[in-house]
């Protein structure tokens, strides 16, 4: 009885890791590169930042993506990418009356707020349902090799966050801003723009408004798995309810 115990934990295990198989929204790459044809007026990346500075912007900007599974699954993962702002040319101009043209940028690995949103039915973002609050110094800021618009290397960084708690609904669509919180005049930082997706994506920016852009994506991944089946949890629950009974029994 031991044996066969055995063999039916074996095969339920492997049963569920082949359930548990992750599913990835990618708009990154296996290796980012910068946006190829930036939109008029625009660098590679998008603010997406509040200012923390007293008497500063507070959230003057924040950007917003979709993603959709073909099935409920359970969100693991995030990584986006990030520019911080070392030469104002090659991002969205600054907020009114601040022109810094840093030229020997410095990275804040700031904290950042991560947001996931339901559809308004227009596809564009929802009510909001869940937000992870980023520490700095927790997003794991990795500086890329990338050199957009001929700026230096370390402006460029990937991130990532572990994800808990948000259930994606099959054929749903959602939306996910990430949002730096850092001191505007110490730097800037934005979302570095891709062209991996559906090209539908939207921004929030001072004096602008809510702009929806269908030229670009941001650089973002979304990784996700299917919740525990309820059925294989029962059969395994059956199994050692079995071999128990046969314990009792000798």
């Amino acid at each position: 009885m031991k044996k066969l115990l055995i063999v039916f934990c074996a095969a339920v295990s492997l049963l569920s890791m082949r359930t548990a198989r992750a599913d990835v929204i990618d708009q990154i790459g296996g290796s980012f590169t910068a946006f190829p044809a930036p939109p008029p007026n625009m660098g590679v990346s998008a603010y997406s930042m509040t200012d923390t500075a007293l008497g500063g912007f507070g959230a003057f900007s924040q950007t917003w993506d979709n993603f959709t599974f073909g099935s409920t699954l359970s969100v693991v993962q995030f990584d986006w990418v990030g520019i911080y702002d070392g030469d104002t040319a090659t991002l969205n101009p600054d907020p009114p009356n601040l022109n810094l043209g840093l030229s020997n940028p410095s990275t804040i690995n700031p904290s950042f707020l991560i947001r996931f949103y339901g559809d308004s039915g227009a596809n564009t973002p929802g009510a909001l349902l869940q937000t992870i609050n980023v520490a700095a110094g927790a997003s794991n800021e990795t500086a890329l090799a990338v050199a957009p618009t001929g700026s230096v290397e370390p402006l460029v960084h990937s991130y990532s966050t572990a994800i808990s708690g948000f259930t994606a609904n099959a054929g749903s669509q959602y939306w996910v801003s990430v949002v730096a919180e850092m001191n505007y005049g110490a730097n800037g930082w934005g979302m570095a723009l891709s062209n991996q997706g559906d090209l539908r994506s939207q921004q929030f920016f001072a004096g602008e408004g809510t702009v929806v852009d269908t030229t670009f994506d941001y650089a973002i991944r979304v990784t996700a798995v299917p919740e525990p089946s309820s059925g294989l949890s029962l059969l395994a629950l059956v199994g050692l309810a079995a071999y128990r009974r046969r314990r009792v029994g000798r």
